[in-house]
């Protein structure tokens, strides 16, 4: 039998009160809900005051693993330096 390979990915997870959202940086399956269960938080963002906090150690072992960020992700980690531009 084939086995179904789901894709992880890295994105935003919406926590915060409503028009004050900020967002968690996680690891889930790609077929999850936005808000579901994460297999493992790498940061926060909190675009009202442009502040994040990742973890850039976990996150470049999550892309070395096949991860793949979103694209909102990305352009974070590109500012970050995690990613190259």
């Amino acid at each position: 039998k084939k086995k179904n390979k789901i894709m992880i990915k890295i994105r935003l997870k919406k926590y915060g009160r409503k028009q004050q959202a900020t967002y968690r940086l996680v690891v889930m399956p790609s077929t999850s809900k936005r808000d579901g269960k994460a297999i493992e938080e790498l940061g926060f963002y909190n675009p009202l005051t442009n502040e994040s906090n990742l973890n850039a150690d976990r996150i470049k072992i999550r892309l070395s693993q096949g991860a793949q960020p979103t694209e909102t992700v990305a352009n974070l980690l590109k500012k970050a330096n995690i990613l190259p531009k």
